[in-house]
């Protein structure tokens, strides 16, 4: 993602566009939009990579309903029937680049405020752009734009059966069908209506948006034109640290949460059936803590049979002015302050070999150690 867009989403009047580099800083007063700002983010990543319906209430975001994620300006005035979200990606090329972009429209349903999605779109740089309107009654239908006009399409029956799958359909079906179409008479094709003055649809018009859809699904799953694979796991979004740390931990369920609970037996896990990717890991982690100047030496403790009877987690921290050779006592995790074991998940996240290409990390300066917010 290389830019964001935001159209009536919560605090964000009308359009508003924001670039996004490697290391992205949001700072401002309270209910000025960081935490939206990091909620949309991630929808966007599971409304175009996983390809599922945007989720506001999925921890550790909760927005709310329709009422509150729509803008209100106040008074009289009455909030804004949509909100839309989007992103740019630039694909890199044999000889140039090219820049796709993605945006999702909700709105509401019902008298519940439920949002639901009434479309998304990819679009390119040169006037490609396919609409697709998931209708539960109508079922999906799409509009084609290019350079020449615009065309709502049709499917014929046959294809609605083959490709009648619910949201999560990827650009790459479209890609298919299109390509599938252009082999058949035309009897067996898709009925194209013209928008407006738009003239009939010709075989260049959609080659271009067969061309169009290749760079969104290479965008959408990880690789890039030339068939490089790039890493598209889902953005890990962190709640604010809340450590608890324990005097001994007991061998439960490894599934990732938000606050970091299971960092420590994500790392026993680790230590008992990956021996060299924790020594791996366990010297990046060293190396932070170094650097933090937090601990000097981090170390899982088994207290029995492997998998068994618990665990420590214990950290050490040298002495001596140069040499940092003089090694302290090992100390248990819950014995040295809340400044270590709460950065422990973060950096664990953002150093583990599955890790995610994007990490949304939720008021640092409040809740890390300013040395593990310099280190970091």
């Amino acid at each position: 993602m290389d830019q964001i867009f935001l159209e009536n989403f919560r605090c964000f009047h009308g359009a508003q566009t924001a670039r996004l580099a490697p290391l992205t800083l949001l700072v401002g007063d309270n209910s000025t939009g960081k935490t939206s700002f990091l909620a949309v983010i991630r929808a966007l990543w599971d409304t175009f990579h996983m390809r599922q319906e945007p989720n506001f209430k999925d921890a550790p975001y909760d927005l709310g309903n329709f009422s509150e994620l729509v803008h209100h300006r106040g008074g009289r005035s009455a909030p804004a029937g949509f909100f839309s979200a989007g992103f740019t990606s630039t694909i890199p090329q044999s000889n140039s680049s090219s820049d796709s972009r993605m945006e999702f429209r909700m709105r509401i349903k019902g008298s519940r405020m439920v949002p639901v999605l009434h479309s998304r779109s990819l679009s390119d740089d040169v006037g490609a752009k396919v609409i697709e309107f998931p209708d539960e009654r109508a079922g999906r239908s799409f509009r084609l734009t290019t350079v020449n006009g615009s065309w709502d399409v049709k499917m014929p029956e046959m294809m609605r059966k083959g490709f009648d799958l619910p949201f999560n359909t990827s650009v790459m079906d479209l890609h298919h069908m299109l390509a599938w179409e252009q082999g058949k008479s035309r009897r067996n094709g898709f009925e194209y209506r013209p928008v407006g003055n738009a003239p009939q649809v010709t075989r260049r018009d959609k080659e271009a948006i067969q061309e169009m859809l290749w760079r969104g699904h290479s965008m959408t799953r990880g690789r890039d034109t030339r068939g490089r694979g790039r890493r598209v796991n889902r953005p890990f979004a962190s709640a604010p640290a809340r450590s608890k740390p324990r005097r001994i931990y007991d061998p439960t369920n490894l599934e990732q949460d938000a606050e970091g609970d299971y960092t420590p037996m994500y790392l026993a896990d680790i230590r008992i059936r990956y021996p060299e990717r924790w020594n791996r890991l366990k010297k990046q982690l060293e190396r932070f803590g170094n650097d933090a100047g937090l601990f000097d030496e981090i170390g899982i403790k088994l207290l029995g049979d492997k998998g068994g009877a618990g665990f420590l987690v214990q950290v050490r921290k040298f002495s001596g002015l140069k040499t940092r050779t003089l090694k302290g006592p090992q100390r248990n995790l819950i014995d040295v302050g809340y400044g270590i074991s709460q950065v422990l998940s973060v950096v664990t996240e953002l150093l583990r070999r599955d890790s995610s290409a994007m990490f949304l990390l939720q008021h640092p300066e409040a809740h890390l150690h300013p040395r593990a917010q310099a280190a970091l």
